[in-house]
């Protein structure tokens, strides 16, 4: 063993220079700060690359690769109930409000005592007797809004629910004509709210928004042609999950650039149908207005074309090459954690180069003094 390090000495480790193992610690002291800096750069996540539509890939429909909380009271009294009844009266004045219904022509029948069961004689005959029944008459608002009520199985003192359900009748109510709203739409609205428990105000005041950008006007109904083409709107709000405000704003900016082109060749019957083409997108909001906006940087180019067909393969493509880029930054980001491994062994090997140089260093002084010393002696 002696003469192994005797040999490693003479042999291996001395006869190299010292300004050689000055350079060797110089490098391994740089290899350690390349390999921190590396593992530092590694730290930032990779960002995505842009993603943007050209005319060509729309045209040929392919990638060039070569890229509603309704807030309620908590507490609501018979006070605030009896108001919002008063404001219902006020939108159906011409409804019937008093004669709630009457009693039946009578009739003779078998009796019954108070559990249901037959009543019989001494004689073990059945007992006839004669009975009006009162029968509700169905027009009158106040028989309607017990059917309603019934049906979401409220009781007296769901004071706060009912009020909901009288606010999205009231929000029906305004936009509709009185003669008709009396004679017909309000027992449609009464049918459509027993039928559908996600028809509230906000959903109406959805449809409105909706009506008044592809319409260019407010919704007014005056006769069951109108109700039908804005049940269209409300039909498509009540199935629709994914809108809000953001979708909204994005069919708003559509169909006013395409109203301001100089001569429009996309009439706006179909407008409707670029609506649904949006709100249906499953593009997150920031992505969608970034492909909106190079959607209508060539929109008179677009609109020469096939509007509705257009947007379509333009926002497909879009989300096909927003997925390749998401999918390259996961690759990246990936890359990134193993190049962190690697830096860090790196770093590492080189700090244990750095100390065992700085020993072979020692150990040097310590030769050349012991030299220095015996030529001395």
């Amino acid at each position: 063993m002696k003469n192994f390090f005797t040999i490693l000495e003479e042999k291996f480790v001395f006869p190299i220079g010292r300004r050689s193992w000055n350079i060797f610690v110089l490098l391994a002291l740089l290899g350690l700060a390349g390999g921190i800096l590396f593992f530092v750069l590694n730290l930032f996540p990779a960002g995505r690359g842009e993603v943007a539509v050209s005319k060509n890939e729309v045209i040929e429909n392919r990638v060039d690769t070569t890229v509603v909380v309704v807030n309620t009271e908590t507490t609501c009294s018979q006070a605030d109930y009896n108001s919002w009844v008063d404001t219902l009266k006020s939108d159906l004045p011409k409804s019937e409000w008093k004669n709630l219904g009457d009693s039946s022509e009578p009739y003779e029948t078998y009796l019954v005592d108070d559990y249901g069961n037959y009543i019989i004689d001494d004689y073990g005959n059945y007992l006839r007797g004669t009975k009006r029944n009162f029968e509700k008459n169905i027009y009158a608002i106040p028989n309607q809004l017990d059917d309603l009520f019934n049906t979401y199985g409220l009781d007296s003192a769901n004071y706060c629910e009912k009020i909901e359900l009288i606010k999205s009748l009231h929000a029906l109510n305004k936009i509709t004509q009185s003669d008709f709203l009396a004679e017909r739409a309000v027992y449609n609205y009464f049918y459509s709210l027993s039928n559908n428990r996600n028809l509230t105000k906000v959903t109406v005041d959805r449809s409105n928004e909706l009506f008044n950008l592809i319409e260019n006007a407010n919704p007014f109904l005056k006769n069951e042609t109108d109700q039908n083409q804005y049940n269209q709107y409300l039909s498509f709000m009540l199935r629709s999950s994914s809108i809000d405000e953001h979708k909204i704003s994005m069919i708003k900016l559509l169909l006013n650039a395409h109203r301001a082109l100089p001569n429009p060749k996309y009439t706006k019957n179909g407008y409707f149908s670029l609506a649904e083409v949006i709100i249906d997108n499953d593009l997150p909001n920031e992505e969608l207005e970034n492909a909106m906006k190079g959607f209508l940087d060539d929109l008179g180019f677009y609109d020469a074309k096939d509007l509705k067909g257009s947007l379509i393969r333009y926002l497909k493509i879009y989300q096909e090459k927003l997925d390749r880029e998401l999918s390259l930054q996961a690759m990246k980001n990936a890359e990134k954690a193993n190049n962190r491994n690697y830096s860090l062994l790196l770093a590492g090997a080189s700090f244990i180069g750095a100390i065992l140089i700085a020993i072979i260093l020692t150990l040097f002084s310590i030769r050349s003094l012991l030299k220095q010393h015996v030529e001395k002696s």
